[in-house]
Formats: C-alpha cells, sequence, structure tokens
C-alpha cells in the first residue's frame, strides 16, 4: 500500500517546538469554535432573503468537497493544517448544518450527529490529555487507516445506491441510524 509505505518513511518529528498539552487543547478549541462559526454561516445564509437555494446548494457542494481535499492535505503535509484545518473546520460547520437545518429529512438525525461527534472528540481529548494515549506512528496508521476505510465504504454505497440490484440493502443500511452515523 503506497499510503502505508510514505507513512512508515515519515517519521513524525516536525520542525519547531514540541508540542505541548495547552497548546493542543488551545487548538482544539480553535477547530471546535470554526466549525460552530460555518454552521452559524449555513444558518445566517439560509435565513437571509438575498440568498437563493441554488447558492446555498453549491456552496454545501463546495464545502463537501474542501472538507475532504483539506483533510487529505492536511494529513499529508502537517505544516499546512494552519490553513487547511481551518477551511476544512468552517467547510464541516456549514455542511452539518445545511444537513441538519435545510434538508427536512435529515433533521432528526441532525443532533444526533452534533452529540456524537462532540462526545468522541471530549472523549479523544481525555484520553490524550490523561496520557492513556500516546500519539505515535502506529497510532496515526490506525487513524489514516480508519479514515481510508470509512472514505472508499461511503464510495462503495453510493455506488451500491445506483445498482438497482442492490438498492434496497443501501437504503436499508443507511437508514439505519446507528450505523448511518
Amino acid at each position: 500500500n503506497p499510503i502505508i509505505r510514505k507513512m512508515k518513511k515519515m517519521d513524525g518529528v516536525y520542525e519547531g517546538d514540541c508540542a505541548t498539552y495547552k497548546g493542543i487543547f488551545l487548538k482544539s478549541l480553535y477547530f471546535l469554535l470554526m466549525v460552530i462559526v460555518g454552521a452559524a454561516l449555513a444558518f445566517t445564509l439560509a435565513n437571509s432573503f438575498l440568498t437563493s437555494s441554488t447558492l446555498l446548494f453549491v456552496l454545501y457542494g463546495v464545502s463537501l468537497v474542501l472538507m475532504l481535499v483539506c483533510g487529505i492535505v492536511a494529513g499529508i503535509s502537517p505544516k499546512t493544517t494552519p490553513v487547511t484545518g481551518t477551511l476544512s473546520s468552517l467547510a464541516m460547520g456549514y455542511a452539518t448544518a445545511f444537513t441538519g437545518v435545510l434538508i427536512p429529512e435529515y433533521s432528526s438525525i441532525y443532533y444526533l450527529a452534533i452529540v456524537l461527534t462532540l462526545a468522541i472528540v471530549l472523549a479523544m481529548m481525555f484520553v490524550y490529555f490523561s496520557g492513556i494515549v500516546k500519539v505515535t506512528d502506529n497510532f496515526r496508521k490506525v487513524l489514516y487507516t480508519a479514515l481510508l476505510a470509512s472514505i472508499i465504504g461511503s464510495l462503495i454505497l453510493v455506488v451500491c445506491f445506483f445498482i438497482p440490484a442492490t438498492r434496497i440493502a443501501t437504503v436499508l443500511f443507511l437508514t439505519n441510524p446507528v450505523i448511518a452515523i
């Protein structure tokens, strides 16, 4: 696997000062705040009389692509994280707010997704700051593998949805609230 080979070559040491718990905590709060700002942007644009629904959907598509591209770039080149992380967080806030509020079919799952996301972020912060988990190269490999599996699984579900023979099973899979999150 070329991605795993590239990650094996990375030594995990970057130029600059060593990260502190306070610095990591503040950066986590900063990115969480950017998600909230992105959500506020979606709510503001949705309630504005000057914004057309076409523009809202175009921004939604752009935010989905931006989340994916910025996340991959930040993973490959950590030095770009101040810019790519901010853009990705803003896009994530916009996309989740748009999905949850402006698309009525998904409004019931919106709050569940927000609560689960906050729970995961807080749990990861707890295990990191308490020293239970050390961020090593192996830990990063596991996280990147899980991200890659999630992306590939989502693409497979999209393809299966457009195949008539698998559409029913795909819809049943996607409408299960535990799995679909």
